[in-house]
């Protein structure tokens, strides 16, 4: 009696074939898989990096910008301010009443005008003028404010500005400029000249409205003679009155006067 034996069963050849291809051929699969995502990796951190380095060279361009705009605005300040600061003092010495208590004098040559780049104003004769840093300019202060013909004055004891024509005939065409409240046309050269404070005009239409200003007091007479300013002495200590000005009489009125009340003195000489 034969045995029966089951025989062995054995894949084909060909199938175990595959079965290698299979095992070669699915790490590599498995790595290019893997590389792809590597690169895809690579490829997000080299675009965070350039992002981030845009950043970072934005940031560097805006600070030099930034810095040149505070550089150029620190020297923008600074020439202002240089500008200013000549401005001031200019304006500060443009003036014939600079605010200083004025020279004390008996005559008109204890007086002395100082007219350059800086200043318009009359000291004491032998005073230090104030210090003018401008060497050149194209018109004095006294002729670039219209104050001219521009002359030194002892009045009332007190060193100023001569008076400047302000009445009298004009012999041009020219109409008078406008000028601001406090302030008359002066007249040069027989027409007419710039604005100037009234006080420093050789006359005033009247003594109303206080047109002469702090410091200063306004003459009106009996006789019908113009009215006329004159710088408060300081006898007067602030406060205006006929018994301060006694001393002083002969200079304005050649009689007594009275008091008008505010700043005006009434000259009365008859009439």
């Amino acid at each position: 009696m034969r045995s029966l034996v089951t025989p062995t069963h054995r894949p084909p050849p060909g199938a175990r074939l595959l079965a290698l291809l299979l095992v070669v051929l699915l790490p590599g699969c498995s790595g290019d898989d893997g590389g792809s995502e590597s690169a895809t990796a690579a490829s997000d951190a080299t675009s965070d990096a350039s992002v981030s380095e845009g950043a970072t060279t934005s940031a560097s361009s805006t600070a030099p910008t930034s810095a040149g705009g505070e550089t150029t605005g620190d020297t923008t300040a600074g020439t202002g301010g240089s500008d200013s600061g000549a401005s001031d003092s200019g304006s500060g010495g443009s003036t014939s009443d600079t605010g200083e208590p004025a020279a004390t004098c008996q005559q008109d040559g204890d007086c002395q005008l100082v007219d350059d780049c800086c200043t318009c104003d009359v000291i004491g004769q032998g005073d230090d003028p104030p210090k003018c840093d401008v060497p050149e300019c194209f018109a004095t202060t006294c002729s670039a404010e219209g104050l001219v013909p521009a002359s030194a004055a002892c009045r009332l004891g007190q060193c100023h500005l001569g008076p400047l024509p302000c009445a009298g005939p004009v012999d041009c065409a020219q109409a008078p400029p406008d000028c601001a409240a406090g302030t008359l046309p002066s007249i040069v050269n027989g027409c007419w000249g710039a604005c100037v404070p009234a006080r420093l005009c050789d006359e005033v239409p009247s003594c109303d409205g206080d047109p002469c200003g702090p410091g200063w007091f306004c003459v009106e007479t009996q006789s019908g003679a113009p009215a006329r300013c004159h710088p408060t002495p300081e006898t007067c200590g602030g406060e205006l009155s006929c018994g301060c000005l006694f001393s002083f009489l002969p200079e304005f009125c050649p009689a007594s006067c009275a008091e008008q009340g505010g700043s005006t003195i009434l000259c009365e000489d008859g009439g």
